[in-house]
This record gives C-alpha cells, sequence and structure tokens, in this order.
C-alpha cells in the first residue's frame, strides 16, 4: 500500500500477528491493512525483510499472548 513517511522520513508499523491473520497499522492509523493467512499449524516464527531495497529496523518490541 502507498505511504508517506513521517515529518523525520521514518514509518512507524504495529503487527498484530495471530493464527489466522496479520494486521498493520502504519503511521498511528493513517493506513491498515488486513491478511488473512492459513499457516501449517506447527509453525512457530515470524520473519522480516525488505523487497527491492532496504530497510533499517530502530526498535522492536514483541509480546507474546500465548496462554500458558
Amino acid at each position: 500500500m502507498p505511504l508517506e513517511p513521517l515529518r523525520d522520513g521514518t514509518i512507524e508499523l504495529r503487527v498484530l500477528v495471530d493464527r489466522s491473520s496479520v494486521e498493520v497499522f502504519a503511521n498511528d492509523g493513517r493506513r491498515t491493512m488486513t491478511n488473512q493467512v492459513f499457516p501449517d499449524w506447527d509453525s512457530t516464527g515470524v520473519s522480516l525483510f525488505a523487497e527491492a531495497g532496504a530497510a533499517r529496523i530502530e526498535e522492536l518490541v514483541v509480546y507474546d499472548l500465548t496462554a500458558r
């Protein structure tokens, strides 16, 4: 989705991932996207990548909300 960077040139993403969906909120909700996914039941990984360019992650916070 097209997205203009913030004034300082950054893009802020809040990404929520659960068993069957991925939701992305960009730049405080200026853009949003939801995608339904169907991973293998045993899948436990998450990866980040940039296509056709480069990206630098300045901060990454992960919360595990798995019921114990």
